[in-house]
């Protein structure tokens, strides 16, 4: 069974989402202390033991993403002009980065190709590796939100081809990914979040960012105009956020026509009473709930889901990130395609070698083990002092022969015996059955009874008479007296009738019943 698990990974909160053979089957969040490292809070937090290969989705200062143009090249070119231009990306202090790079097939009406490139640096990938052995995990992917959050978008929208912002709005950041031609053209992660809604409301009200905070979350249909006032402000800022990271696209991709129309909105920043309706307002765009539970199976209690499932959902980028076999940016792609390398050249060389190895150690120990145990068994059989197994075995088989010798006469003389006195049982068990044909609706009368036997058979000769019973005739009466010997005695093979001349107040019968007899003759008797 497949079990894929991806961990998001914020300032506010870490999110566990397991997924087994295309079903949800479990969905955790634990806190991150305000001020805390993330990464450090991993560590600590109380995940479920051996989580297997883990894809991690976090924004974090060490990982960069940043759109290029080059020109008209193949694969391998294209791949040295990226990493050769991406080099400064990590910050020029010459520590090990990780890089990975997805072109676009939208080409926006020219020959040159549109990357998305990401850098990683390796130490933020060794700080997540030290994290998760705590809990048995092992670091398979790190991807950058806006992917995981265009993964989500995808599995709702899978064959929408046209130009659409995707944004999840959470407690400090807002994640954008950008949708050209139905394909992923640009991600971004921009410092605004409900955080800002939540300082706004303390600084109104005059009252303690924790209980802004839950005032927040409390907000109904009926707020007073100051909040309302506010959240429409905080919608407003959401809305130049989408509005800059269009510009920003367009001119990153040199990409005038893209004019996207649409807004998915999710993230638990975005669920304040009247937010999405004034964020409409604000941008100008048609604005719709991503649901991220759209086409995803969920084997878990109902009363989870329901309560997870609140749109817009903070869940859109773990569930994205989970089903992400091959996501388009990826930290640990680098590594993935030297461990593919690895195994199709230098690899391979080295267990063919091992193997050649085991295999030439495994034959000549098996020649000189084969060789030790031919003479000892030789030794075995022949023994020392002409004492072996052979001569043993010999001894035995001659007592055996002996044996089967007196156990052959034994069988032949209780053979001779069965048959001579098989007549006799044959004949009482017949009468036996005559017997029991004897009643009021079969009266028949034996006159005779007389037995002989004939090679393998035994011939019963029977003479008698029957009479009417009731409504039954004499032949009606024979015919069930012939039926019931058959039923009570199964061994009849035949019955042969002979023609008698009928009598006055009777029906006299003449029958020779055979009964198999395969008697066998005695041997060395």
């Amino acid at each position: 069974m497949t079990m894929n698990t991806c961990i998001e990974l914020t300032s506010s909160a870490i999110r566990l989402v397991r997924e087994q053979d295309q079903r949800i089957v479990a969905m955790d969040a634990w806190p991150v202390p305000n001020g805390a490292d993330p990464i450090q809070a991993l560590a600590a937090a109380p995940l479920p033991a051996r989580l297997g290969r883990v894809t991690v989705v976090m924004h974090h200062d060490d990982i960069l993403v940043r759109a290029m143009i080059q020109p008209p090249c193949d694969p391998v070119r294209l791949d040295r002009l990226v990493r050769f231009e991406v080099t400064s990306m990590g910050g020029g202090d010459g520590e090990p980065v990780a890089v990975s790079w997805h072109a676009l097939k939208s080409s926006f009406g020219g020959d040159d190709i549109r990357v998305l490139a990401l850098v990683a640096k390796q130490s933020l990938i060794t700080r997540l590796r030290q994290a998760l052995d705590a809990h048995g995990a092992k670091l398979a992917r790190l991807v950058p939100p806006g992917v995981a959050l265009w993964r989500s978008y995808r599995i709702q929208e899978p064959e929408t081809p046209g130009d659409a912002v995707i944004i999840d709005v959470g407690g400090k950041r807002t994640h954008v990914a950008m949708v050209a031609g139905g394909e992923l053209a640009f991600i971004r992660s921009q410092a605004t979040g409900m955080d800002d809604l939540v300082t706004a409301v303390a600084e109104r009200r005059t009252i303690a960012v924790s209980d802004a905070a839950t005032l927040v979350q409390r907000l109904g249909s009926g707020a007073p105009d100051d909040l309302r006032e506010l959240v429409v402000k905080h919608a407003g800022q959401i809305a130049a956020t989408v509005t800059a990271s269009i510009r920003f696209t367009k001119t990153q991709l040199h990409a005038d026509s893209y004019n996207p129309t649409t807004v998915w909105v999710a993230g638990a920043g975005a669920q304040v009473t009247g937010f999405v309706e004034a964020l409409k307002e604000r941008s100008g765009l048609q604005v719709h709930l991503l649901n991220p539970f759209s086409g995803v199976i969920a084997a878990l209690p109902s009363e989870q889901l329901d309560r997870l499932a609140a749109l817009p959902s903070p869940w859109s980028v773990a569930l994205g990130g989970v089903q992400a076999r091959a996501p388009e940016l990826d930290a640990m792609a680098d590594e993935h395609a030297a461990r593919l390398r690895f195994w199709r050249t230098d690899g391979l060389l080295r267990v063919a070698a091992v193997v050649a190895a085991v295999l030439m150690v495994a034959a000549v120990f098996g020649r000189e083990t084969a060789i030790a145990n031919t003479k000892a068994a030789i030794n075995l059989l022949q023994g020392q002092n002409n004492d072996g197994l052979v001569t043993a075995g010999e001894a035995q088989m001659k007592t055996i022969d002996e044996a089967d010798k007196l156990r052959a006469q034994a069988a032949g003389k209780l053979l001779w015996l069965d048959a001579q006195r098989r007549p006799g049982r044959i004949a009482v068990e017949f009468l036996a059955a005559i017997s029991a044909q004897q009643s009021d609706r079969c009266p028949v009368t034996l006159s005779s009874f007389s037995l002989s036997r004939q090679r393998d058979q035994i011939i019963i000769t029977i003479r008698g008479s029957a009479q009417s019973a009731g409504e039954r005739s004499t032949d009606t009466v024979l015919h069930a007296f012939v039926d019931g010997l058959k039923q009570a005695y199964p061994l009849i093979s035949n019955v042969a009738v002979h023609p008698v001349p009928n009598g006055v107040n009777s029906q006299p019968f003449f029958y020779d019943i055979t009964i198999p007899d395969a008697a066998t003759a005695p041997q060395n008797l």
